[in-house]
């Protein structure tokens, strides 16, 4: 069974956000009155979360900095009650945000205070991203898009041998403070062959919870691959988390191989970064309705400046777009009515004759997938969940998202046990 965490990237909504009015309550406080996924539903949508020590340093304010230092990390993200106590916390450095960097921004005594200080269930060691993958098993340094090998210095194995040298490390010093926290390595590679070898020297250290890094652009194919290879030096007791990814339809061939959790944003990323995949219902797929804000959407304002677009023109367009949007979901307006006046809205918003979508907005008006869903967002929020507008909108599309993946998850999961049987 794999386990699903959910990473933390400040991703709250506001419950007392009024949709009709567009706006929040006065005095509200952020974070404190705003809520979390598992806040949201009943059953939260996955099994734990994943906390960046680059989030906490970047994207928290410093009075939620504070508060986490004060408060330690269960209690900051309300997992603390009884309802909660299940859900595990893993704590990350977030290679990714210092991917350019020559060396990591952090000492491994900085890391481990970080874990041991704010109380996390997992810590995984201090890490270098390895961006980019060889197929050939023999590769031993980056190909440039160059074509320049000559790596030796700033390629894979450099970042390689940094990360093994700092597991080494972060290891040796969570005994001697005999931390709370339980100490996951990570495997940095380029190739089924670079990654065995990390996951051989990681067992060799002691570790046997390992996090499989640098995956992410990788296809499913090629991650199996790398998970065979490293099957040949896995020991029987070795666990490992996939950093980053959701590939659900591959999730039980990952098992097979001792994968035994994952974490990933996607579902969550896709409600307002896809193109076109914003709403998920089951395996489905649905495009956003798009109603751009005249007075958020800074490429309109620009527009408008320039007199490009007139104001008047965009914000009664605007606001007719929501009206039959609104009247759509009442069953007052027909799906014909409400197509061609978003397609006439962002005809104007970007200056083309041809939108690229209208089929596509045509399939979610017509199946109207929004009233097919039984959680509460759908349920509460009804058309104005699949409105692409701003940070409410798009977030509960997005809790919706991660509810809807952790609902294939949990099947699948049933599936496997009942095969394992």
């Amino acid at each position: 069974m794999i386990l699903f965490y959910f990473p933390d990237s400040v991703d709250v909504i506001n419950p007392s956000y009024c949709f009709s009015e567009e706006e929040h309550e006065l005095g509200r406080r952020r974070m404190i009155s705003e809520a979390y996924p598992h806040e949201v539903y009943e059953h939260p949508p996955y099994d734990g979360m994943l906390v960046s020590k680059a989030i906490v340093d970047t994207r928290y304010t410093m009075a939620q900095r504070q508060r986490v230092m004060r408060q330690g990390i269960r209690r900051f993200l309300r997992l603390d009650s009884e309802k909660h106590k299940n859900l595990k916390i893993i704590g990350d450095c977030g290679a990714f945000s210092y991917r350019n960097d020559p060396e990591p921004p952090y000492s491994v005594t900085e890391v481990i205070d970080f874990y041991d200080g704010l109380g996390f269930d997992y810590g995984i060691s201090l890490d270098h991203v390895i961006l980019g993958y060889e197929d050939e098993d023999d590769a031993e340094y980056l190909i440039f898009p160059d074509g320049d090998k000559q790596a030796r210095e700033a390629g894979y194995a450099l970042r390689q041998s940094t990360t093994l040298r700092l597991a080494n490390e972060f290891l040796h010093e969570c005994k001697r403070r005999s931390v709370s926290f339980y100490p996951m390595g990570v495997a940095q590679g380029w190739s089924p062959k670079s990654y065995a070898n990390a996951v051989e020297q990681l067992q060799n250290m002691g570790y046997d919870y390992i996090a499989l890094g640098g995956m992410v652009p990788l296809k499913a194919n090629e991650i199996e691959a790398c998970l065979r290879r490293i099957q040949k030096v896995r020991k029987e007791n070795t666990r490992f988390h996939l950093l980053g990814i959701s590939k659900i339809d591959d999730i039980s061939t990952f098992s097979q191989y001792g994968v035994v959790s994952a974490d990933s944003t996607a579902p969550l990323l896709q409600a307002f970064k896809s193109d076109c995949n914003n709403y998920q219902l089951g395996y489905h797929n649905y495009i956003a309705l798009r109603v751009q804000q005249t007075g958020e959407n800074h490429k309109l304002k620009k527009m408008v400046l320039s007199g490009i677009v007139p104001q008047d023109v965009a914000r009664r367009m605007e606001l007719e777009c929501m009206r039959l949007l609104r009247d759509y979901g009442d069953y007052k307006a027909e799906a014909i009515e409400v197509l061609e006046a978003l397609c006439q809205y962002e005809a104007l918003l970007t200056q083309k004759k041809k939108i690229k979508n209208r089929a596509q907005y045509l399939l979610t008006l017509s199946e109207r997938p929004w009233e097919k869903c039984e959680c509460p967002i759908c349920k509460e929020l009804g058309i104005q969940v699949i409105i692409f507008r701003g940070a409410e909108r798009n977030r509960r599309r997005g809790f919706h998202n991660l509810y809807n993946y952790y609902g294939i998850l949990k099947d699948k999961r049933t599936l496997n046990s009942h095969h394992d049987s």
